[in-house]
């Protein structure tokens, strides 16, 4: 076994010491964490994870689900956010980071905006992602409809939750 070796942790400067096969380069858990306070570290460790796409877009190769994933001040967030308050600064109460490419793993800040959840809704509908209202007669079509969720969803372009509502009738209530 070879004896410890001395560094120098990149985050406090303490000197600490390490086995040979462990690539430490922080002295404990509280220098390692991802926050605010060490911010250039966090960002150069993570950048590495990403992937630039022809149309610019910073694509996340990290966990996702939809929207990329990561650890950041103690907590699971999205990877759009995370960037955010790293590149750009903190993000207010309510608000949301939106996407001007609609690509959910982009976490290029040049294609992000700040919204509320009104403005990420008529966002998604201007695009195309997410139809609008449903006429009177479309919700009266759904209610009666013996077609199974999933394909109401498909040609209505709503949700399943949205069509359940419509056929219990606890909306679209006086049709």
């Amino acid at each position: 076994m070879k004896p410890p070796q001395e560094r120098i942790c990149a985050r406090c400067e303490k000197i600490f010491f390490i086995q040979s096969w462990k690539p430490n380069i922080y002295c404990s858990r509280d220098c390692n964490k991802n926050t605010l306070e060490n911010k250039d570290a966090f960002l150069k460790k993570i950048e590495k994870r990403v992937s630039v796409l022809p149309n610019g877009c910073i694509e996340w190769l990290g966990f996702c689900n939809t929207y990329g994933r990561l650890q950041f001040n103690g907590k699971v967030d999205n990877a759009t956010r995370v960037f955010w308050t790293l590149k750009v600064g903190s993000i207010p109460d309510g608000m949301y980071v939106c996407h001007k490419c609609d690509n959910p793993k982009c976490v290029n800040v040049d294609h992000l905006f700040l919204g509320t959840p009104l403005d990420n809704n008529l966002d998604a509908v201007k695009k195309g992602r997410v139809k609008g209202k449903i006429t009177e007669k479309e919700a009266k079509e759904i209610k009666s409809s013996k077609k199974n969720v999933a394909t109401l969803v498909k040609e209505y372009g709503l949700s399943r939750s949205s069509i359940y509502r419509i056929k219990e009738g606890s909306s679209w209530r006086h049709i």
